[in-house]
């Protein structure tokens, strides 16, 4: 679990950081509409604006929801690597102890001689 936990935290980290480094650029570039414009072959122009400062908005939510998944996958992975490595010498408690499910009983069938 503590492996898993950590690869969802490493992935949601990358995402993270993906997205807001993909949301400042184009933060950066709604700044200096004038001069971002002469680099774009689609130019930004009138209503538009509104548009890419929406998507600003959702790529920038988008990062940080992502950062705070990789904070919560990192908080398990932490647990899980605890609980398997630090606390694997104790002994285990009564309040602790696990509990041993019942054996079902077997059935055995018993072979009886007929008399002719």
């Amino acid at each position: 679990m503590a492996y898993v936990s950590t690869g969802v935290a490493v992935a949601s980290l990358a995402t993270g950081i993906t997205m807001g480094v993909l949301a400042q650029q184009q933060f950066d570039c709604a700044k200096d509409i004038l001069a971002c414009n002469d680099g774009l072959q689609n130019k930004v122009v009138g209503e538009e604006l509104f548009d890419v400062r929406a998507e600003i908005e959702q790529k920038a939510l988008f990062a940080d929801m992502a950062y705070l998944f990789a904070a919560a996958a990192t908080v398990v992975a932490t647990v899980g690597y605890l609980r398997g490595f630090v606390f694997l010498d104790e002994e285990p408690t009564a309040a602790t102890a696990t509990l041993v499910m019942p054996r079902a009983p077997v059935l055995v069938a018993a072979t009886t001689k007929v008399s002719p």
